[in-house]
């Protein structure tokens, strides 16, 4: 019993990345397209969404990111192979820097909606919800893993019985640097 203990002693940290805001939707669990037309009616409701960034400007005493939304995934990342719905702004005091909140890095907060603002995009008035942020999550970027397994000519060639590499993940396989191996 005490293995066990200290083994989840260790293992179970890992499990709790996420601040508890972004992990669990609250209740109720107020979507953005039903914001949209009635942002008056969902105010100072909390709320859970994501997105890409697509601005971050920086005034006297307040940082205001613009956010392009998409649904989140039941981890709540959000899933930008689907459609978006639209724009949404959040507000905190806090600094966020560009370079690190930089464009079209994907996002999920965790806030309050305050209210509604205007913004022009080029001729165009949007009328977008503003969101006072109590939590943000930065979701690190995504890498595509090159993982080809190469089986050789068959049997027999190489070093190898089985004609093939044995470490089928390399990014850059041996076998196509050096063609005697």
């Amino acid at each position: 019993m005490k293995w066990f203990t200290l083994f989840c002693a260790f293992i179970l940290p890992g499990c709790s990345s996420l601040p508890v805001a972004i992990q669990n939707a609250p209740v109720p669990d107020i979507q953005y397209a039903e914001t949209i037309d009635r942002i008056d009616t969902y105010k100072n409701y909390r709320v859970r969404w994501g997105g890409t960034i697509i601005q971050v400007d920086n005034e006297e005493n307040l940082s205001r990111l613009q956010i392009l939304h998409y649904p989140l995934d039941r981890f709540g990342r959000p899933q930008t192979d689907k459609e978006t719905a639209g724009r949404f702004i959040l507000e905190t005091p806090e600094f966020y820097d560009p370079a690190v909140y930089r464009k079209n890095t994907q996002i999920t907060a965790a806030g309050t909606l305050k209210g509604s603002d205007t913004l022009k995009i080029g001729n165009k008035s949007l009328n977008v919800p503003v969101v006072e942020i109590q939590t943000v999550h930065r979701w690190p970027e995504r890498t595509q893993r090159d993982c080809r397994t190469d089986f050789g000519a068959g049997f027999g060639y190489g070093p190898y019985p089985w004609g093939f590499y044995p470490y089928g993940y390399y990014r850059y396989h041996p076998r196509f640097f050096y063609p005697w191996y």
